[in-house]
């Protein structure tokens, strides 16, 4: 990464990332991961711009995730972050943030899954089938509260990255955001 960083200094242009962590459980905590993407940028200066910090690096700990970076940004380092307006996150079922110990990790259970563009939410009969289909799903695990502070933050926009696939098996961000978040 570092030797990514430095091109980019080189080159004055900025470098985006998603956070490595998404929860506070160890090893390696969101907060970790917001430190470790600041880190780059006051080793190398370049520019860092955190990818949806309200689920990678600010879930559960916003206000301190922002302490991290407004510290940082007070030294003159050049790091932005985006966030969506959405109190859940998506990705597929048979990917490794379901891994064993998703529930304690992430602080939610069967029934705050949902299978993306639909209203079915899951339990532990449906999750096993749709994860063998590697169905999106979303999960209702951000609280709202990290949004709000998010938005707050004058280095924080609007984010809008999302899977988009064809027919409604999609997280609304792909298209929602802006309109939401006005």
């Amino acid at each position: 990464v570092v030797p990514l960083m430095e091109l980019a200094r080189e080159y004055n242009v900025p470098v985006y990332f998603h956070g490595r962590y998404s929860d506070m459980e160890q090893p390696g905590t969101e907060l970790e991961g917001t430190q470790e993407l600041v880190d780059y940028a006051m080793k190398t200066g370049a520019a860092v711009h955190i990818d949806h910090i309200n689920s990678t690096g600010g879930t559960f700990t916003m206000p301190q995730a922002l302490a991290i970076i407004d510290k940082a940004r007070e030294q003159g380092f050049d790091i932005t972050a985006c966030t969506y307006p959405y109190n859940y996150w998506g990705t597929y079922l048979n990917s490794a943030r379901f891994d064993k110990g998703w529930q304690e990790r992430f602080r939610i259970t069967y029934k705050d899954l949902q299978i993306a563009g639909t209203r079915e939410r899951l339990t532990d009969k449906t999750f096993s089938m749709y994860q063998k289909q590697g169905k999106l799903a979303v999960a209702y695990a951000i609280p709202p509260e990290a949004i709000v502070d998010a938005f707050r933050s004058p280095y924080v926009m609007i984010g809008s990255d999302a899977i988009l696939e064809p027919g409604f098996n999609n997280h609304p961000r792909a298209s929602g955001a802006f309109a939401r978040t006005i």
